[in-house]
């Protein structure tokens, strides 16, 4: 039994001096021009302003600004970053996804809207926040969706720096500033 053991042992050895040779030589083949996996990344498209079409019944949400969210249909108005403070005004960005390591028809993403601080009518005051959405894949194979903000309540007409933001698998981000103005 100890001699069948001692064999084992050399014979590991020997198949882990040989492995750590095979892998230790990997890092030369990429070196010498094998592509590496691609990343994902995310480009924005059409950022400004938009004209609501849609709108789905509210959902509460007391964490988000308004104290509740809706899903919209919007069409592309103008590019800019300067919005003026007008009820049921729209902004945002439209965006699409190129992930070469994912063949879901979607993926899940972040969405975060940084803002100056609001009161709403809970009396929670608040300077942005966060929720889950998903963008679907398309026939151009990337992942499309928009992140938008709606002005419908009173208390979230503040003007200043609102900042819309995209997250995917939590470091890929697609960020945009926009300037609010009372006008």
């Amino acid at each position: 039994m100890l001699v069948y053991t001692a064999w084992c042992l050399i014979i590991d050895m020997r198949v882990s001096v040989f492995l750590l040779l095979v892998f230790s030589s990997l890092p030369s083949f990429a070196a010498a021009g094998v592509d590496a996996p691609l990343t994902a990344s995310i480009r924005i498209e059409n950022y400004g302003l938009y004209q609501l079409l849609d709108k789905s019944d509210q959902s509460f949400n007391p964490e988000s600004t308004a104290g509740y969210e809706s899903v919209i249909n919007t069409r592309f108005i103008e590019k800019t970053d300067v919005i003026a403070l007008k009820k049921n005004r729209v902004f945002g960005f439209n965006y699409a996804i190129n992930d070469p390591n994912t063949a879901e028809e979607w993926v899940v993403v972040d969405i975060k809207i940084s803002h100056p601080l609001t009161t709403n009518f809970l009396g929670h005051q608040s300077t942005g926040f966060s929720r889950q959405s998903a963008a679907r894949l398309k026939a151009d194979g990337r992942y499309h969706n928009g992140a938008f903000y709606v002005f419908t309540e009173d208390y979230e007409m503040v003007p200043g720096l609102w900042v819309v933001s995209v997250i995917y698998r939590g470091e890929f981000v697609a960020r945009q500033s926009f300037s609010i103005t009372a006008d």
